[in-house]
């Protein structure tokens, strides 16, 4: 254990300490170390692949290489919507093990497809040479010795990643202030992400509590202690887990701290960070009044693009509806007797009320009392039929028909209904916040958390959206959909 740092002269603390010297790797770099290693691995193969079965012709070019180069990005684009990526995931070996094997196998599935609808060259004209090939015939052996390699040494990768990563040595050392239900919360859920930080213990003012362990972790001090204790035990980062105005004690200390070059920060952007979403029930009164929320909505380009996006994949979706319609139709109309289309109003930005569209996925008696009834997994009234279309999200087609009218967007928080809100929001705090913003086909919510049919699931599935409201973009809008197709593409809806 490292002996206290020594006090310069008039009592000044020293400008750091060595353990804030210590590299801090956020969780998005990681993440972008776990990347940028695939990244390398799969344009090498790409190329190794094409030369070990002498595809790789014309100094590097070569009908080998190109193909194996396409499939390498099709290979990194599946693992980003298989959640790869996802720390929780790529940081325990098995679970890693299960992304990289999907992702290869519908990397296959893929190129196969791609084998056979381009099983033939195509040509182009050109003026000076005649026909020219445009895309040549898939090659059969360079893939697949790309395929099996790249997924091997990926999964190599995995593991010394996974090491590396959750060694003591790369992990931030922390004391957590505040013993009470938001320190809880926080101890609680980092049991469940070992990867980022080492609590080392926790600073709390309660004479009750000393020497107590709260989630197996000792109180090591009071607010007095607290610099004392950080220097002796060489934390690089306190994290503050409460709600109420400061001691000034504390606020005095937590400076002190600062000016050592140890971070301070609050629990919900700590645990923001590592689960990507918001603890409603430990957030204070003033986080309303963050910076954050100065800004109403996206910047204009930024807001033109995403009206944009909408549209063009409103008009894809609605093709793509036409398309499968009769089949849904005559599904739905043979399994149960009802219209083929469900409509329901619903809130949207402002709390303005829309009608929103989905195919019948119930019996026409689902709610025939007229009370709003939530809906449950595995329930009763849901058709076989309606089953199906759930598990794949094709209930949801005629959405995009809202979406091209402006009353919805492809991301953001699902639109609720009425009596819901209203229920919810006495019980939850910050619930309307979610308003703020055009409800979505699909969302950050809709991705990270399993079907919702009580008022804890509520309050959990608002964590998830109150996120993507402070975080809102471009960016998070293509993670949104790309991961969605993935669970669209294993009928993991509901």
């Amino acid at each position: 254990m490292p002996e206290p740092a020594p006090v310069a002269a008039g009592g000044t603390p020293p400008a750091e300490t060595a353990a804030s010297r210590r590299p801090r790797l956020l969780t998005a770099e990681r993440r972008l170390v776990l990347f940028v290693g695939d990244l390398l691995l799969a344009v090498s193969w790409a190329w190794l692949g094409a030369l070990l079965t002498r595809q790789a012709a014309d100094g590097g070019g070569g009908a080998g290489f190109r193909w194996n180069l396409a499939l390498a990005v099709v290979f990194l684009l599946v693992a980003s919507i298989s959640g790869a990526y996802d720390l929780r995931q790529a940081l325990r070996p098995r679970r890693a093990m299960a992304r990289v094997a999907q992702t290869t196998a519908l990397t296959g599935v893929l190129y196969l497809l791609g084998f056979y609808v381009l099983g033939r060259p195509i040509f182009a004209f050109d003026s000076g040479q005649g026909l020219t090939p445009l895309v040549t015939a898939p090659p059969r052996i360079a893939p697949m010795v790309f395929l099996v390699a790249t997924s091997i040494t990926v999964l190599l990768w995995r593991v010394v990643f996974a090491r590396v990563f959750t060694s003591t040595a790369l992990r931030h050392r922390v004391l957590v202030v505040g013993a009470g239900a938001s320190g809880r919360r926080l101890l609680d859920d980092m049991a469940g992400m070992p990867h980022h930080y080492r609590v080392l213990g926790l600073v709390d003012d309660d004479p009750s509590k000393a020497d107590l362990l709260v989630a197996g972790l000792p109180v090591l001090c009071d607010r007095s202690g607290l610099v004392e204790t950080v220097r002796r035990l060489g934390v690089s980062e306190v994290i503050l887990a409460t709600t109420q105005a400061l001691h000034p004690e504390l606020l005095r200390e937590l400076l002190r701290c600062y000016e050592l070059g140890i971070a301070v920060r609050p629990m919900p952007a700590v645990y923001e960070e590592l689960a990507g979403r918001v603890p409603v029930e430990h957030l204070g009164q003033k986080w309303f009044l963050a910076p954050f929320w100065n800004q109403l909505g996206l910047p204009g380009v930024q807001a033109a693009a995403k009206r944009a996006l909408d549209v063009v994949v409103a008009v894809g979706g609605l093709a793509l509806t036409a398309v499968l319609l009769p089949l849904v139709a005559l599904a739905i109309r043979l399994d149960s007797p009802g219209p083929l289309l469900y409509a329901q109003e619903r809130l949207g930005r402002g709390g303005r009320p829309f009608r929103l569209f989905k195919f019948r996925s119930m019996t026409t008696a689902a709610e025939s009392d007229g009370v709003a009834v939530w809906s449950q997994r595995s329930d009763p009234r849901v058709t076989r039929v309606g089953a199906a279309l759930r598990r794949s999200r094709l209930d949801e087609l005629p959405q995009f028909w809202n979406v091209l009218r402006g009353e919805m967007s492809v991301v953001g928080p699902r639109p609720e209904r009425a009596a819901f809100i209203e229920r919810l929001e006495e019980a939850i705090p910050f619930y309307r916040t979610r308003l703020a913003v055009k409800p979505g086909l699909t969302g950050w919510a809709q991705i990270n958390y399993p079907y919702g049919s009580s008022v804890e699931d509520a309050l959990r599935k608002l964590e998830y959206d109150l996120y993507y409201v402070k975080n809102q973009g471009l960016v998070l809008d293509l993670l949104i959909i790309l991961r969605t197709l993935g669970v669209v593409l294993t009928l993991r809806g509901h």
